[in-house]
C-alpha cells in the first residue's frame, strides 16, 4: 500500500477537473508512473459532509523499485493503523 510523506493515503480534491484528470495528478504527484498505464476501480463511495463526497479507488501495480516520486510502499503489517472505512475496502479485494 502507498503511504504518501506524512503516512496519509493520497488524496485530492476534483472541483472543475474530471475524475480522470484528478486522479492522473494524484498518481503524477507522487509516482514516476505514466497514469494511464494503471489500472484503476472505484472501490468505495461515502458522503462525508453536506457538501463533500469521498470516492476511493484502488490501483494495483507491480513493484517497481524507484517508483515513488515522494512517500513509500507498505506491507499491510507495516502499517500501525488505518481508518476503519479503508480497512473495511481493503478486505473486500483479494490479495
Amino acid at each position: 500500500m502507498y503511504l504518501n510523506d506524512d503516512m496519509q493515503l493520497p488524496q485530492g480534491y476534483m472541483s472543475t477537473k474530471n475524475e480522470k484528470d484528478t486522479v492522473d495528478d494524484i498518481i503524477s504527484k507522487h509516482l514516476h508512473v505514466e497514469p494511464d498505464w494503471l489500472n484503476r476501480n472505484v472501490s468505495g463511495f461515502r458522503k462525508v459532509d453536506s457538501s463533500t463526497a469521498e470516492v476511493t479507488y484502488t490501483i494495483m501495480m507491480p513493484e517497481i523499485l524507484g517508483a515513488e516520486k515522494s512517500g513509500d510502499f507498505f506491507s499491510y503489517q507495516e502499517i500501525e493503523r488505518l481508518d476503519e472505512y479503508y480497512e473495511q475496502l481493503l478486505s473486500r479485494r483479494p490479495l
